[in-house]
């Protein structure tokens, strides 16, 4: 073999390895199943950690406001003007 041409006898035994290994319907079936199943946890995954971000994102939002209306509310501004621009009630802003 000159290293571009392959023999018939290493052909044969290729093709032989290959058909070996090609999966039976029921075979595919069970892999294809298994794909998909890998496929959707792996999205619920992505969607949980999605689902984790938006709730941190917003603690951390909510946190913010009830500290900038702490602030607020120590520099004297009137707790109806904070509520207004903070959205929190003013039961939220006395308790601060």
């Amino acid at each position: 073999m000159d290293g571009k041409t392959i023999s018939k006898d290493l052909m044969d035994r290729i093709l032989e390895l290959i058909n070996a290994e090609k999966p039976t319907p029921d075979e595919r079936m069970v892999y294809d199943l298994k794909m998909f199943h890998k496929e959707n946890l792996k999205n619920a995954d992505l969607f949980q950690f999605q689902e984790g971000k938006e709730e941190g994102i917003e603690i951390g939002t909510r946190k913010n406001t009830r500290e900038l209306a702490a602030e607020m509310k120590l520099e004297g501004i009137p707790l109806p003007t904070i509520a207004k621009i903070t959205k929190l009630s003013s039961t939220e802003i006395e308790n601060l």
